[in-house]
């Protein structure tokens, strides 16, 4: 039997993803409420929002729609 929704993230904590010209690993993996194009939140819509960690060692928080979009794109 298997659940209707997979509900793990893309990419786990740990993880080493490729942005453009940088190199990030996933710091952190958080489960937050989803917000619309208004950056209002939904009231019952969650998504996965990655702190990312670049080798210069600047922080990113990027939701994971986003993330993978981003990584799609190169």
């Amino acid at each position: 039997m298997s659940d209707k929704y997979d509900t793990r993230p893309k990419f786990g904590k740990g993880s080493v993803v490729y942005l453009a010209n940088n190199k990030c690993t996933v710091e952190e993996v958080n489960l937050v409420k989803a917000k619309d194009f208004n950056d209002e939140t939904y009231e019952y819509k969650y998504e996965y929002e990655y702190v990312l960690l670049t080798e210069s060692g600047h922080t990113r928080k990027m939701s994971e729609e986003k993330l993978a979009g981003l990584m799609g794109d190169i």
